[in-house]
């Protein structure tokens, strides 16, 4: 066996390499927590936008449902028997249906006034 061979042989490669990425840490040890950080700051609005988005979806699923079954909703007539109310989930007339119910979580938008200048401004 030559001696270049056992030379090459004893070196541990694994040792040199480490000691070249300690190098490499050290010297450009700025860059290297500013791209961590950038990479960081990636993953959290990637996140962050995710769960605003499912949220989002959510809550439109949920105002449709409620807006499907209240198009759904039979229309019966008002009862006439003294002292009976109308049973629930029903509606005495088509208008009645329609009509936004006061009772309703969520507040009916309402449209964009116009200004004396022609200029639409948002509801307050």
């Amino acid at each position: 066996m030559k001696s270049g061979e056992r030379h090459h042989l004893k070196t541990n490669e694994f040792a040199v390499r480490v000691a070249r990425v300690t190098e490499v840490v050290a010297t450009h040890r700025d860059r290297l927590v500013l791209g961590a950080i950038a990479i960081v700051v990636l993953i959290v609005a990637g996140i962050g936008y995710s769960w605003f988005r499912g949220r989002t979806s959510d809550q439109a699923g949920a105002l449709l449902g409620a807006a499907m079954a209240t198009y759904e909703a039979p229309i019966v007539p008002a009862p006439t028997v003294p002292g009976a109310t109308q049973q629930v989930g029903t509606y005495p007339t088509q208008t009645a249906r329609w009509r936004p119910s006061r009772r309703s979580s969520t507040p009916t938008p309402r449209p964009a006034q116009p200004s004396p200048r022609g200029i639409t401004t948002p509801p307050r």
